[in-house]
């Protein structure tokens, strides 16, 4: 799809209206010069065979050549209105296109696979929702002005025409070679700006790594110089290299465009009059034409460096498109059945080859923790070849409480994941009472579950209906969870979430109480709570949640509390070691397979 495309597609109505003003426009740009000639030379008569026109006064002031003032008038109001009409109307059409494009992608990437997005990076997106879009819009914006200027030199070409034939061709030979010369600086500027448009999304994560790692960072003055030369300052020269080399190309390009139409007229008057019959009548109007042209010519060079730089952003935004298609999931608001136990019946996760595409919350825990010898093969899993868990064979019940531990990396998070079916398996089946999921249900089934991973968001209102009934539930919650005195809620909106990593995460849980659902996972989330907190989201908090029966799956380090699980699943290298039941009685991790029926698996 190209920029004119993604207009005609917006609205084709306004898109003919807006170029039909623009020819007008144009071909009103390009009468004018032979007008003034005209005018001017009243004793031609290869010119329309005009006649002398006689003066008349107008508002106390003698005007000469009457009718070809008026018309010269005519043509003076004909471009304005045009020329102001097509670019409004195509300024009117670009910001809705873009504003569409960019509701587009906001449901797309709202529709992306969490790999995927992990994949692609945060900070990558938020180039191309922000760059990207922005260069759109700019390149979308100058159409209007490229069409005027191209019909007024095409109009200039046809007065050349009229004038002589055969130094029109020859004009238009030059002009070719003239055109071809420019585009080749052009073509090299296009590539410096995509290097330069590279190195922008790996800066977004350095920014990113600056903003969020500064604690890190400012306790290791040798890191933080390391992150400064060779993230910051080392990607930012490859930004100022690109973008310097592509704008001193651009500019010298424009500026060689520039004087195309004085070089043109340097050889009609040094060369082509030498082996032409040109007299000074045709000679005259032929600079003065070439002269006219070069407005036109310099207006269409100042706006053409914007197409390149909307098409890069517009091929990086079809890529998201293309390349990560949406998940084949939707809501299909069918009644979900009772259940009263989830299987995972020889569930396999893989993720591929590099760490950068590896699980966060795994990934995070080798980066916040020292590593132990045993450990260093785990993370070679992630950064080598590739990791995965599975197969895991595993068996959650109604109102059971199930605490995940392990070592760092060993897949605990991986795993809760996929149990929010927020990563799709490989291999294998999950299995809620007696419905698989599939693509068909996936979407209905993530409605009855609510999770809280390390790296959570916390928006900062209830994105739910607003009722009083809601407003009071979350009022008697912010005193269930000790934060009536840190904040309030007023129609959904939380007065502040500039609270402490603790208190952040108890109202991230306070609005997942909210959403009342069937299975809670919780990713180390006591893990920020004071000891006080701690305690009672162990022995009060699950216990609330066990009574109302929700089955609750927690990864956790805090050996002390382990005796409130009723299941404790251990987990090593992405497979699970032991399971422990309440009564302590150890089950291989190797129990036998849930055999599903024809029927289920249909």
């Amino acid at each position: 799809m190209s920029l004119f495309d993604i207009l005609v597609k917006q609205s084709p109505n306004k898109v003919f209206a807006s170029l039909l003003l623009g020819i007008i426009a144009g071909l009103s740009f390009a009468f004018l010069m032979p007008l003034i000639l005209i005018s001017l030379e009243e004793a031609s008569t290869r010119l329309f065979q005009s006649t002398s026109d006689s003066s008349a006064t107008f508002l106390s002031l003698e005007v000469s050549n009457i009718r070809f003032a008026v018309a010269y008038l005519c043509l003076f109001l004909t471009i304005m209105i045009s020329k102001a009409g097509s670019q409004i109307i195509m300024s009117n059409v670009s910001i809705d296109a873009t504003r569409a494009l960019r509701l587009r992608m906001y449901r797309h990437i709202a529709k992306l696979r969490i790999r995927d997005i992990e994949s692609i990076g945060h900070s990558n997106l938020i180039v191309r929702l922000t760059t990207d879009i922005g260069n759109i819009i700019g390149g979308v914006r100058v159409l209007p002005v490229i069409l005027i200027n191209i019909v007024t030199i095409i109009g200039l070409l046809g007065f050349l025409v009229y004038l002589n034939v055969e130094v029109f061709l020859l004009l238009i030979l030059t002009i070719f070679l003239a055109i071809v010369s420019y585009h080749i600086p052009m073509i090299l500027s296009v590539r410096f700006f995509r290097h330069a448009r590279h190195y922008t999304e790996i800066l977004q994560e350095s920014i990113r790594g600056l903003i969020l790692g500064s604690k890190e960072l400012k306790l290791n003055d040798s890191k933080r110089e390391y992150f400064y030369q060779e993230k910051l300052r080392s990607t930012e020269d490859e930004i100022r290299s690109g973008a310097r080399k592509g704008w001193y190309t651009m500019y010298l390009a424009i500026s060689y465009g520039d004087l195309l139409s004085f070089m043109v007229i340097g050889l009609v008057v040094f060369v082509i009059q030498n082996y032409y019959a040109i007299d000074t009548a045709e000679l005259i109007g032929i600079i003065m034409a070439l002269l006219y042209m070069r407005g036109p010519i310099a207006e269409l060079l100042n706006v053409l460096p914007a197409l390149p730089l909307a098409r890069i952003s517009l091929k990086k935004v079809h890529d998201l498109f293309n390349d990560y298609p949406a998940e084949n999931t939707q809501i299909e608001n069918q009644k979900i059945a009772p259940w009263d136990k989830i299987i995972l019946n020889d569930v396999v996760f893989t993720y591929k080859n590099q760490l950068e595409n590896a699980d966060i919350s795994d990934a995070n825990d080798f980066e916040s923790s020292e590593l132990e010898p045993s450990d260093l093969s785990t993370a070679d899993n992630f950064a080598g070849t590739n990791f995965s868990i599975g197969p895991i064979q595993l068996e959650l019940n109604r109102g059971e409480t199930t605490f995940i531990v392990g070592g760092n990396g060993s897949g605990k998070s991986t795993l809760a994941k996929v149990l929010a079916l927020l990563y799709k398996p490989e291999e294998g089946h999950l299995v809620f009472g007696d419905s698989v999921i599939c693509d068909k249900n996936t979407a209905d089934y993530r409605q009855i579950i609510s999770a809280i991973y390390l790296d959570f968001y916390l928006f900062d209102e209830i994105l739910d209906a607003k009722t009083s009934e809601l407003t009071e539930t979350a009022e008697s919650y912010l005193k269930y969870f000790q934060l009536d005195d840190k904040l309030s809620v007023n129609d959904n909106e939380f007065s502040t979430i500039d609270l402490s990593g603790g208190q952040r995460k108890r109202l991230a849980l306070l609005v997942s109480f909210l959403e009342d659902r069937d299975l809670y996972i919780f990713d180390e989330w006591a893990a920020d709570q004071d000891p006080e907190f701690k305690e009672i989201f162990y022995t009060k908090i699950l216990g609330d949640l066990k009574q109302k029966q929700k089955t609750v799956v927690v990864i956790t380090h805090d050996d002390r509390y382990f005796k409130h699980a009723d299941k404790l699943v251990t987990m090593e290298n992405g497979k699970i070691r032991d399971i422990t039941t309440k009564d302590k009685k150890s089950v291989e991790a190797e129990v036998s397979e849930v055999q599903l029926t024809e029927e289920q698996l249909a």
